[in-house]
């Protein structure tokens, strides 16, 4: 049993298998989806995931595969998040919803939040300095879409915050 005030790890694993079947003339071609997920958490600041899966319809060799990879450490001090998308140019689950294929997504951000001596600054809290890139481009390596942000922030005691943010976007 965990020591108290800690969340206990919160790691599972999942299976999907999906298969779409139209019957009567002129139906869609069987299309089925099968995928592995997964979260290893080792702490409650600091968790693992990711995912794999692959779509199957007749006539389709390749690009039929989507994948995701995130390390995500969440900590008072300090914040580290790295995370990689992929959703080939022919995935297609047949079912649900699937808003963009023919990507890759790469995502980092970085977190510094000290908090000052309290007998120095009485009214803050802590102070948030943060940075981030995100960068989209297609199977192929063309960009489509980056956005670099910088953020610093004051978090004061009584819950207000003054915040400063650097934004770039390219689309």
């Amino acid at each position: 049993e965990p020591p108290a005030g800690e969340e206990p790890e919160r790691s599972n694993v999942g299976v999907l298998y999906t298969r779409r079947d139209e019957t009567g003339s002129g139906g869609a071609r069987t299309g089925q989806t099968v995928g592995l997920d997964g979260l290893y958490s080792l702490s409650a600041g600091l968790n693992v995931q990711g995912y794999y899966a692959r779509t199957e319809r007749p006539g389709v060799t390749g690009g039929n595969m989507s994948y995701l990879a995130r390390f995500d450490y969440n900590a008072d001090r300090y914040g580290l998040q790295v995370e990689r998308l992929k959703v080939g140019e022919t995935f297609n689950p047949e079912v649900g919803f699937l808003r963009r294929t023919d990507f890759v997504r790469n995502f980092v951000q970085a977190r510094f939040s000290p908090r000052p001596a309290r007998n120095r600054l009485k009214a803050i809290r802590r102070f948030i300095y943060m940075g981030n890139i995100e960068y989209i481009e297609n199977t192929a390596g063309r960009l489509d879409f980056r956005e670099q942000e910088g953020l610093f922030e004051i978090e004061f005691f009584n819950s207000d915050r003054l915040s400063f943010n650097y934004t770039s976007d390219y689309e």
